[in-house]
């Protein structure tokens, strides 16, 4: 069967007859052992070598060349993940634009430009002897947008505010933290309540920046004290779920970066986006409709930078929920009914690939445990689980967000009716979501479809399950806190491996407490002669600040 007309066969089984989607049947073509992916479908569509989401479309991040007469504003449209809220100290400012925002706007103790390498920022030098202790030479030439001079103790103030909140989203960077305090003005001493292998990286995190004391205590009451960083862009006008504009300040203590301003669009209607794009409205957009992405790839006036997010779009079950979500074989029910490469298709085409394993690790994520056997379609065994569960034919609700996970959500609803389960589906915008999935015990959530952060490193993916500002699972199971307990103090690899595919084989492959639906392939449209953008495998930590537009590049009828 031909790719297109298996996309169309099985987008009309959402409206036709569930006998027309299992004609369609599977035929995905599984990723590579070492964790990249294919496209759904055919082989011929992968956009990726075998290296694990390997960018293999022109790169984002080419540098400006020399004397390039550059454009002083940008406008980019993100995805569907509106900006709620510009702080990084509400649950509602944690989506992916928000943190490539607060990296604009915003500076961190640490950087962290790859995987596990650590270089100085706000911080200029740090020591530990025993992984509990850290002393932190900070910058002494440092202003924030609000004029005031950055010193240790706005650190303290950021970090004594995250610790006192635990639905802060920095609160799990800080919250072993036993005291803190100023050796001087531009030195700080961080003590932990136990050893922490990792603490300086999660201070590179996106939402680590540090804050300014003094905005804080100026308007407590308005949240646009989150705004106000030491970062080389300073907000200018904001409007929730709308658009935020930023522009760069002229005190930055750094080095500057070639855009002189820039707006961050939300744009609901993925229809208006190639119609803005064309129009001179836009010369960004990381979300379109896989329709329009294929539409871009053949046009000469544009580029598509695609890239694997390294995190699954997951059927996430409540862990602290009723009795049916803490059923497994509900759970088993749920994961072999499914057909994971009609679902990916449905919601994406191929720009999604299903699948390719059991696991819900990155493949660019340490230490991810391969060889688990991928889950398929069987429906005889799914209603064989289902007959063993506490299931009574209740309604189950599932929540979600974005277009491309209500459609993955409507054929789960079908898919789901073919063993039995009745699934109402509950669209909600994204600030709804996250508010919907804040730790909370007395939750009533059933079933969510959303991404699970997935970092590149192991420690963050800890931190997800056991930071209640990021527990999109709700989790509190004692296993998880344990491991991540130990983790947090071992410095062996080996043994560091060892607790990781622990997590990874027990919590998610053998209890079945998030099943990866599918992986999105985010394809970055942008007009000729936009680069700079230095893109990641792991969505938040997308960084703008090297954007630019050469206007030479650019096609006449789309320059300003």
């Amino acid at each position: 069967m031909k790719k297109s007309t298996r996309i169309i066969a099985v987008i009309l089984s959402l409206t036709m007859c569930l006998s027309l989607l299992a004609a369609c049947g599977g035929g995905g073509t599984p990723a590579p052992s070492g964790g990249g992916s294919t496209s759904s479908g055919s082989s011929d569509s992968s956009r990726f070598d075998s290296s694990g989401g390997t960018t293999t479309g022109p790169s984002a991040a080419t540098p400006v060349s020399e004397g390039a007469n550059l454009a002083d504003h940008i406008d980019i449209i993100i995805n569907d993940t509106q900006i709620t809220v510009l702080n990084p100290m509400l649950p509602a400012g944690s989506g992916g634009p928000s943190m490539w925002t607060y990296k604009l706007i915003h500076d961190f103790l640490v950087d962290q430009p790859s995987p596990g390498v650590l270089e100085p920022m706000l911080a200029t030098e740090w020591s530990t002897d025993d992984y509990t202790t850290y002393t932190l030479k900070l910058r002494d030439d440092v202003y924030f947008h609000n004029g005031e001079k950055f010193t240790a103790e706005d650190v303290i103030w950021t970090a004594q505010y995250a610790k006192d909140n635990p639905s802060a989203p920095p609160n799990g960077t800080w919250r072993l933290m036993e005291s803190i305090r100023a050796i001087d003005p531009y030195t700080v001493e961080v003590v932990l309540n136990q050893m922490y292998i990792d603490f300086l990286s999660d201070l590179s995190g996106g939402m680590s920046g540090i804050l300014s004391k003094k905005a804080y205590e100026n308007n407590p009451e308005d949240a646009s004290w989150g705004q106000i960083g030491t970062g080389p862009y300073k907000v200018t006008a904001f409007s929730s779920n709308d658009y935020c504009t930023i522009e760069q300040t002229d005190n930055y203590w750094g080095d500057k970066y070639p855009t002189r301003s820039m707006t961050l669009w939300t744009i609901p209607e993925l229809s208006i986006r190639m119609v803005m794009m064309k129009n001179k409205e836009a010369q960004v957009s990381f979300q379109m409709t896989p329709e329009d992405l294929d539409l871009m790839e053949t046009d000469p006036d544009f580029e598509i930078f695609p890239v694997m997010i390294n995190e699954p779009g997951i059927i996430g079950f409540n862990d602290q929920g009723d009795a049916i979500m803490k059923d497994l074989n509900f759970r088993k029910a749920v994961a072999y009914a499914l057909n994971y490469d009609d679902i990916a298709m449905v919601a994406l085409g191929h720009w999604a690939t299903a699948s390719w394993d059991g696991n819900v690790w990155g493949p660019d994520t340490q230490y991810r445990l391969e060889g688990l056997p991928k889950r398929e379609q069987d429906i005889e065994l799914a209603k064989d689980y289902l007959a063993k569960s506490v299931y009574k034919g209740e309604t189950i609700t599932m929540i979600t967000t974005s277009p491309h996970y209500i459609r993955a959500s409507e054929i789960i609803q079908l898919q789901l009716e073919q063993i039995g389960v009745k699934l109402e589906v509950t669209p909600t915008d994204h600030a709804g979501l996250v508010d919907a999935l804040v730790y909370n015990p007395e939750s009533t959530v059933q079933l969510h479809l959303f991404s699970m952060a997935m970092s590149h490193t192991a420690n963050a993916v800890f931190n997800s399950l056991t930071n209640r500002g990021l527990n999109r699972l709700n989790c509190n199971d004692p296993f998880v806190y344990e491991l991540a307990d130990q983790y947090k103090v071992t410095a062996d690899e080996d043994k560091r491996r060892g607790i990781a595919q622990e997590l990874q084989l027990k919590y998610f492959f053998e209890d079945y407490h998030a099943i990866a639906a599918f992986w999105r392939v985010q394809g970055i449209a942008a007009i000729k002669g936009v680069g700079g953008i230095n893109l990641s495998t792991d969505q938040f930590r997308h960084n703008l600040r090297g954007i630019y537009w050469n206007l030479d590049e650019t096609p006449a009828g789309l320059r300003p």
